[in-house]
């Protein structure tokens, strides 16, 4: 193997097999350039930027297995291809969203740097409207207009972040959290009314007999109308009458002259 005449102590990014392997090669070839026309120097260092099971893998092969860099990086790139990024489409840059605990800034550089490896490369007018169509209410609202370019947009995102933050502008996280108690409330009455609703069904298929309520008033007893028999009452004389009556009888039979003296 031929060295070459100066040789300086290089520091690797290590690669443990869990990123972009693309990523790793390029990286040790910038590190590697000024030794690049020794080949077998540059496969033999190649190990000092591994580690983990990148480098067992690496240990397990044979000399003749990668006689140069193009049949060692080829091999790399099959055994670690699971790893490597593929490109975003613009239906995945247009369906990010920012989360909660996120800074407006911290998720437009997030989405620039995604939307950079899309291939082939998205024009910045482009970027900036598929990225309004990912932000929600105030973003949404106030950045709409600032289209000149993406830092700008970035700058106009910061101060409205301070306003949100100041309450001077409702945030969507805010509106968000309105929105879902008015779910809750409309949940909990439509749950209500759902359970009432299955209890009336219930009812219904377990009907009892129906009951009857009948308003029965007695009838008063009829009674036999007794009609009294006529009676003609003659009405007596009195006591003095009767004797006069008497009296009068008396003389008549007898007489005059038979009660003279």
């Amino acid at each position: 193997m031929q060295l070459p005449p100066k040789i300086k102590v290089l520091e690797f990014q290590r690669y443990y097999g869990t990123t972009d392997p693309h990523h790793h090669l390029r990286h040790y070839r910038g590190k590697m350039l000024q030794y690049w026309d020794y080949e077998e120097f540059v496969i033999h260092t190649f190990q000092d930027s591994l580690a983990g099971a990148a480098l067992d893998w690496y240990m397990s092969l044979k000399a003749a297995d990668i006689p140069t860099w193009t049949d060692l990086s080829s091999k790399f790139i099959d055994q670690y291809r699971y790893c490597a990024e593929t490109p975003p489409t613009l239906l995945e840059l247009s369906t990010m969203e920012m989360t909660g605990d996120q800074g407006f800034e911290a998720y437009a550089v997030k989405w620039r740097a995604r939307a950079a490896k899309h291939v082939p490369p998205i024009i910045e007018a482009q970027q900036i409207q598929l990225f309004h169509s990912t932000l929600k209410g105030a973003y949404y609202l106030h950045l709409l207009a600032h289209t000149s370019s993406f830092s700008n947009l970035i700058d106009a995102g910061k101060k409205l972040n301070i306003g949100i933050k100041l309450g001077k502008i409702e945030g969507p996280a805010e509106k968000k959290e309105g929105e879902s108690s008015k779910r809750a409330a409309t949940g909990t009455a439509g749950n209500r009314k759902g359970k009432d609703t299955s209890v009336n069904t219930v009812n219904s298929g377990h009907q009892a007999p129906p009951q009857y309520s009948i308003s029965y008033t007695p009838a008063p007893p009829a009674t036999q109308a007794y009609a009294l028999p006529s009676m003609h009452y003659q009405q007596q004389p009195s006591n003095a009458a009767s004797l006069l009556f008497r009296s009068a009888g008396f003389l008549s039979v007898v007489g005059p002259a038979a009660i003279r003296p």
